[in-house]
Order: structure tokens, then C-alpha cells, then sequence
């Protein structure tokens, strides 16, 4: 293994300071680094400003931990992404592998960033939800008027997660007739984290499923929403059915199968959300002199109108992440919102109970169909 302490203090936190992480190709990765030595806080490095970004700042509070929480992260991701073809690509697979961990940063990691290599251990190690690596009919819909597929695939290393679910609706003859969004979720320290509901593919999906989904419109009004810090409450309209309905069939699988009932939702990673300008920003610095060539004009003009549009575009998805919780939280009597984003930190946090009610047919079929699964699963004695 690399010598860590130098790729990582020397290579990394530098690199970082100039939102350019080389891995034998670009990593946009920016923020500044300090470190608490003999009780002060010393500047280890400021990072360059850029338009348009929120650049945080690292505090190292123990250079000793940080690095055994770093090799003990590694141990597992090496072994867990040696055949991702991105991490074959780089020049320095230790040191990609940290960085794209560094992309899922959270806002409180910058205070502790041990707690983001624990974490991202703990997630790979996870193996609660493993019995669906091999796909599972967790039972029959008889709203959506199919069987229900749930699957645990192991995600790229360019993904918030290192696992997603999968969820899709199949015939009595095997065929797929409609692909849910992809559940991107890690557990660790008896907390359940959920970072992204993305990936729908409407090419073969079936329309009158589409309709039938529409039935989340059930039981919601506007009693009960004005409280958002977010965005207008009357938004809480405009969630995607797929994602509340396949937020209802995962969450009780997570909840059982890996004894939580504490969900965290991060509201936005920021050297995710930095990642496009920084991207911009550097190439055109790096090929300024050659803009006369219309290739690479073409590609600073299109670079440039991704900037002008990721902003809001990133905004909406990110409401709306957080939007699909508070909305069930209106449907479901036993999902309790314990604090909104930028109340505790940058995330929602709610709780899950065992005993609910649910006021919208359709949501409670799909959550009873995977209690009943967990139920069935565990009176044959399957706990995986």
C-alpha cells in the first residue's frame, strides 16, 4: 500500500487547495485545510477561489486518527472496487479511491473528517440487505397489478454509495413492465443514510403503471406542510410518484433487515455540488491559449452553459430529494421529521417507527407487501 500519510497530506490536501485532484485524470475537489497543533489551529493550506462555489474548510484535529481511519477505509475499498474500470484508469488507485470518497463529504465531515472514512467503511461492510443481491419477489401488487422485484447492486465508485436498490415490476412471466429510480443508501452506526433516488429508465415502461401511480395523490393535502424551510409548501404536490412509492417498499427493508429506524437524508455534498464550475473553471484556465481551436472552443461553450444551468437545476433535485421525505411523512404515521436541513446540519433526519397508519392505498400495499416479505423471511429463519 502507498504511503499514505505523504499521499494524502502532501499530494491530496495540497491538490485539494487548487480544485485539481490529479488520479492520472481530473478529480474536482476544492477546499482549504487546517490543523490543530499543540492547542492552535494552523493554516495548512487556502484554497483558490472560484465563481459560484461555497468552499469549506478542513480541520484536522488528529493527524494520527485521520490517517488510521484512512488505511483502515482503504483495507476494505481496495479489495471492494479493485474491478471498477475507473479505479483500473488511474495512475494512483489509493488516491482516487480517497478522492471520490472526499467528493460524498458532508458538511459536518469538515469538522471530523474520521467520521467520513468510518462511515464509508462501515457502508461497504454492511452486508444486512446481501440476501437481495440475488433478486427477490418480495410479493404481488395487486394496485399495480404485478410482482415486485427488489435487488442490491454494488454501485461505481463515481456514486454517492457503494450500494443502490434497485426495485422493478415484473408479469407472471418475468417480463419487466417498469424500473423504479435507484435507492443510493450506506448504513452505519445503527443510522440508515439515503443520498440520492436517480437512474429511472422510462424507455420500457408501461404507461398504464404510470397512471396507476398517479394514486399517491390520495390522502395528501396541505394540512400539515406549512412548515418549510426548503421551499413553498405547496410544492409537496409536485414529488415524483416513483420515488414515494419506492421510498415506501425500501424503507421497511432498511429498517428491518439492518435494525435502524434512524434515517439521515444529506440535503446537498458540496464538492458534488462544486464539481461543475470547478470543472469549467480549470479547463478554461488550462487551455485559455488555445481557444482559436474549435474543438476546444466548443468544449469551453458547452462547459460554460452547464455552469449557467447546474445551479438551479441541482437546487430542484436536491428540494425535491428532500421534499419526497416530508411527504410520506404526511402519509405515514410511524415516519417522524426530527429536524429539516440547515436546522441540526446540512441534512433531514427523521425516524421510522414500528406501528403505522397510512392514509393512501397505494403506499400501504407496497409497505405491507415488504413487511410481510420481512415477516415470511424471518419465520424461516433468513435474517440477511
Amino acid at each position: 500500500m502507498d504511503n499514505i500519510e505523504y499521499l494524502f497530506y502532501d499530494e491530496i490536501i495540497k491538490e485539494a487547495a487548487t480544485g485539481y485532484v490529479d488520479c492520472g485524470f481530473f478529480v474536482p475537489i476544492c477546499f482549504s485545510t487546517k490543523e490543530l497543533i499543540d492547542g492552535k489551529i494552523c493554516e495548512i493550506t487556502k484554497a483558490k477561489d472560484f465563481n459560484n462555489t461555497m468552499i469549506p474548510s478542513l480541520l484536522i484535529k488528529n493527524r494520527e486518527n485521520l490517517t488510521n481511519s484512512i488505511l483502515s477505509y482503504l483495507e476494505v475499498a481496495e479489495e471492494f472496487y479493485k474491478d471498477d474500470p475507473r479505479v483500473s484508469d488511474s495512475s494512483n488507485k489509493s488516491k482516487y479511491i480517497i478522492a471520490s470518497l472526499l467528493a460524498n463529504t458532508l458538511v459536518t465531515d469538515f469538522n471530523d473528517l474520521n467520521e467520513l472514512f468510518v462511515r464509508g467503511k462501515n457502508f461497504i461492510l454492511d452486508n444486512s440487505l446481501n440476501n437481495f443481491i440475488e433478486s427477490k419477489n418480495i410479493g404481488y401488487s395487486n394496485l399495480l397489478k404485478s410482482n415486485i422485484i427488489v435487488t442490491l447492486e454494488k454501485q461505481s465508485i463515481v456514486e454517492e454509495t457503494p450500494y443502490g436498490i434497485n426495485i422493478k415490476l415484473e408479469d407472471d412471466f418475468n417480463n419487466t413492465i417498469y424500473e423504479f429510480p435507484t435507492i443510493r443508501y450506506g448504513v452505519s452506526d445503527n443510522k440508515a443514510y439515503i443520498y440520492a433516488i436517480q437512474g429511472r429508465n422510462k424507455v420500457n415502461n408501461d404507461k398504464k403503471v404510470e397512471r396507476i401511480l398517479r394514486k399517491v395523490g390520495e390522502g395528501f393535502d396541505e394540512q400539515g406542510t406549512l412548515r418549510d424551510p426548503i421551499t413553498h409548501p405547496e410544492n409537496l404536490y409536485s414529488i415524483s410518484p416513483w420515488s414515494l412509492v419506492a421510498l415506501s417498499i425500501v424503507i421497511p427493508l432498511i429498517k428491518n433487515y439492518s435494525h435502524v429506524d434512524e434515517f439521515i437524508a444529506p440535503y446537498f455534498l458540496v464538492n458534488r455540488w462544486n464539481a461543475v464550475e470547478l470543472s469549467y473553471e480549470i479547463l478554461k484556465e488550462k487551455y485559455k491559449g488555445e481557444m482559436s481551436n474549435p474543438k476546444v472552443a466548443s468544449v469551453i461553450v458547452r462547459k460554460a452553459n452547464q455552469v449557467e444551468e447546474h445551479d438551479p437545476i441541482q437546487r430542484n433535485i436536491t428540494d425535491k430529494f428532500i421534499r419526497s421525505f416530508r411527504r410520506l411523512a404526511h402519509h405515514f404515521s410511524n415516519i417522524s421529521i426530527d429536524s429539516f436541513p440547515l436546522e441540526m446540519d446540512s441534512a433531514l433526519h427523521f425516524t421510522v417507527g414500528d406501528d403505522y397508519h397510512c392514509n393512501n392505498t397505494l403506499l400501504n400495499e407496497v409497505y405491507s407487501l415488504s413487511n410481510s416479505y420481512i415477516n415470511n423471511s424471518k419465520s424461516y429463519g433468513n435474517h440477511n
